[in-house]
C-alpha cells in the first residue's frame, strides 16, 4: 500500500500578539489587555497581573476566573473578577451579588482570595474598578 502526503508550512515573522492591539506580545504592557496606545487601565495593576484586569493571577486562579482573559469571552468562565453578572461592566449589581453571601465562605465572591468568609475587605475590592467597562 503506497500513500502520497502533502504537507503545507507556512512561516510567519509577525511576532505573537495575543490580544491583537497591534502591539507584541514582547513589547505589550499588558499583553492580554487591548491598548494599542499601551495605556493602561484607570486602576492599580498589580505585580502578576498578565490580563491588567486589576487582580493577580493567583487571585484569579483562586477565584476561578480566567487569569488571562480581561473580559468576557462569552466562554461560559467568569473572566473579571469583580464582574459577577459577566456583562463587561461593574456596577452596583456586581455589589449587590455580595449581599447574600456577606459573612459565609463563596470562593467565587472571595475577591481579596484569603479563603475567609466574603466581608468589608471584598467588597472594597471592588472600589477601584467601580463603574469601569472592559473592552
Amino acid at each position: 500500500m503506497m500513500g502520497i502526503a502533502i504537507v503545507f508550512v507556512y512561516e510567519t515573522t509577525d511576532p505573537p500578539d495575543w490580544d491583537a492591539d497591534g502591539v507584541p506580545d514582547a513589547s505589550d504592557n499588558c499583553p492580554a489587555w487591548p491598548n494599542s496606545g499601551q495605556g493602561l487601565p484607570p486602576w492599580p495593576i498589580p505585580v502578576d497581573d498578565s490580563d491588567c484586569d486589576g487582580f493577580d493571577d493567583a487571585a484569579e486562579t483562586f477565584l476561578s476566573t480566567d487569569p488571562g482573559m480581561a473580559c468576557d469571552d462569552g466562554l461560559g468562565l467568569p473572566d473579571w473578577p469583580p464582574d459577577f453578572d459577566d456583562n463587561k461592566a461593574v456596577d452596583i449589581v456586581d455589589v449587590l451579588a455580595l449581599k447574600p453571601v456577606f459573612g459565609a465562605i463563596s470562593v467565587r465572591h472571595d475577591l481579596d482570595a484569603s479563603g475567609g468568609p466574603v466581608n468589608i475587605v471584598d467588597v472594597l475590592a471592588i472600589k477601584p474598578v467601580f463603574g469601569a467597562g472592559c473592552v
